[in-house]
């Protein structure tokens, strides 16, 4: 008997020290839950008011520029990209009127000296990565849009940096946005050097259009600048 009771008392004990040391830790996994759930209430607030997240802009996130494209000073008015463009390569001018309705954007650039190709973009990245390397300016028609001047392009951020003369807030173009938006618009591309130049010549007008071979791989086709005529490209 005094053995039976002796193990008796021992189990007892033993449960009531399990027992114990249960309802501690449940006590402090309840005090623990409380303290992480005040927190996950109150954290947010306080990080919103020391890092201003309201505030924020995706412009913050932008990194600075320092490129010829990036110096271009937006214009406003009429022909601003054409101006835009010519500011560019010899300083500021005024665009004329006259010339203009006797000609197409492209011709009157190409008029100026400047080696111009209206271009329907095959592969679209391509192009844009030759734009920002040469830091060539490019007019960019988007659909039910006013045309835009190309000024670069990061490709680690899928940004096409852009001058909007009817909305100088609007300085960026998403890659994605653009792919879907030049299904049928064109890039009008106006440089002052070639680094291979390849002569397109129109079938129709027999005008000599001029393309940097360099590219000529991602172009679907080219559009004539005197005649707006689709020019067979010649790979």
């Amino acid at each position: 008997m005094k053995k039976i009771k002796k193990h008796l008392e021992i189990i007892f004990s033993r449960l009531i020290f399990f027992n114990k040391n249960k309802i501690e830790f449940i006590l402090i996994s309840f005090i623990l839950v409380m303290i992480l759930g005040m927190a996950a209430v109150s954290i947010p607030p306080l990080l919103r008011l020391m890092l201003r997240v309201d505030s924020l802009d995706i412009h913050d996130f932008i990194p600075e520029r320092n490129t010829e494209l990036s110096k271009i000073a937006l214009a406003r008015g009429e022909h601003a990209v054409l101006r835009m463009i010519e500011n560019y390569y010899f300083g500021i001018s005024g665009t004329s009127n006259a010339v203009l309705q006797s000609s197409s954007a492209g011709m009157y650039l190409e008029n100026l000296g400047l080696y111009v190709s209206t271009v329907k973009a095959l592969y679209l990245r391509e192009i844009l990565i030759y734009l920002e390397t040469y830091q060539i300016p490019a007019i960019i028609n988007l659909s039910q849009s006013n045309p835009v001047l190309f000024t670069g392009y990061n490709m680690h951020m899928g940004l096409i940096h852009i001058l909007d003369p009817d909305n100088p807030s609007n300085i960026f173009i998403n890659y994605g946005d653009l792919l879907g938006n030049l299904d049928n618009n064109y890039i009008i591309i106006a440089a002052a050097l070639l680094q291979e130049p390849k002569v397109n010549p129109c079938i129709n007008c027999n005008h000599e259009n001029k393309v940097d071979k360099k590219i000529l791989f991602a172009i679907e086709e080219i559009i004539c600048n005197n005649c707006n005529y689709a020019v067979i490209i010649g790979h």
